[in-house]
């Protein structure tokens, strides 16, 4: 993930510019400070309320995402109805993350397609982080 981001602090925030479209959020204040941002996350299917309503109020996407395998035979009736992208297993490789093992990974696909084809979403997934000792293979050619 490549993230430019510029602030001048004093004490409260200034500026800032943001070389990104999307960013994870989990509340309402957090989507305050960057308006500029075109969609957020917060590694969930749905998210917080009032951070929701911001960001109708300004243009801003949610993109729901399928964190891991939990919650997956739910995600269908989790998602808002008017997502247009839907994103996937967040940082798979590793263990304090998805936590997913490649084949785990490689069948829970098919259901993330199958519902984003009857939700017409656009599906993608965020790709794998760095997990140093903490990966599920050490080898990260395995991913």
């Amino acid at each position: 993930m490549i993230v430019c981001v510029h602030t001048a602090v004093h004490t409260v925030l200034t500026e800032v510019k943001v070389c990104k479209a999307g960013w994870d959020f989990q509340q309402a204040e957090d989507l305050q400070a960057l308006q500029s941002i075109r969609w957020w996350y917060d590694w969930g299917p749905n998210s917080n309320p009032s951070a929701l309503k911001f960001a109708s109020e300004h243009n801003i996407e949610f993109v729901p995402m399928q964190w891991g395998k939990w919650g997956i035979e739910n995600l269908i009736k989790d998602i808002d109805p008017q997502a247009k992208h839907l994103l996937g297993m967040n940082e798979p490789g590793h263990q304090q993350q998805s936590n997913l093992e490649p084949a785990e990974a490689a069948a829970l696909w098919p259901a993330m397609e199958q519902v984003a084809n009857k939700m017409g979403l656009r599906l993608g997934t965020p790709s794998p982080a760095p997990c140093g000792a903490e990966c599920v293979r050490s080898n990260p050619f395995q991913w």
